[in-house]
């Protein structure tokens, strides 16, 4: 089970965009149930340690948790988060049957630095988003401003 306490809830949208202001790592769930619970893309920005993002498509399995897979290779991402100040990300996804598992991640006004072209032929609706920051983080900001929506929260690592 994925630790993501804040949800939102995406039924009927194919994009967000948000600010986050961490010092290692941002990590976006997306599923078609309460995070945690059900099969999900696995969207992770990072600068450190290893300075690499990606996406992962992770499936529940029984008492043993997530297996997951690498669904859009590893990039390098040095220097895209910053714990002084705040940075702009959007994330992307196909929502008709013919385009789901299509994801696209990129800085805000930016081409993206991840790309999947492929669709997924076991798609995973998306309907919630669940997010959070890594291990041994400091202080994080998230702001996530839609048509419809704004919601800003402030979180220390555990």
């Amino acid at each position: 089970m994925f630790d993501m306490p804040s949800t939102l809830i995406l039924a009927g949208r194919d994009r967000v965009k948000f600010t986050v202001q961490t010092d290692k790592q941002a990590v976006i769930g997306l599923s078609e149930s309460t995070l945690g619970e059900s099969n999900m893309y696995k969207i992770v920005i990072r600068t450190e340690p290893n300075k690499k993002s990606e996406v992962e498509r992770c499936e529940t399995r029984g008492p043993d948790g997530f297996q997951c897979e690498s669904w859009i290779p590893p990039v390098n991402t040095t220097g895209v988060l910053d714990p002084s100040q705040p940075r702009g990300f959007w994330i992307e996804w196909g929502i008709t049957p013919a385009t789901r598992g299509l994801i696209k991640v990129g800085e805000l006004g930016s081409t993206p630095f991840m790309n999947r072209t492929t669709p997924d032929p076991s798609p995973i609706a998306i309907i919630y988003l669940g997010y959070a920051t890594g291990p041994s983080c400091g202080e994080s900001t998230w702001n996530f401003c839609g048509e419809f929506y704004c919601l800003l929260v402030l979180r220390f690592c555990r």
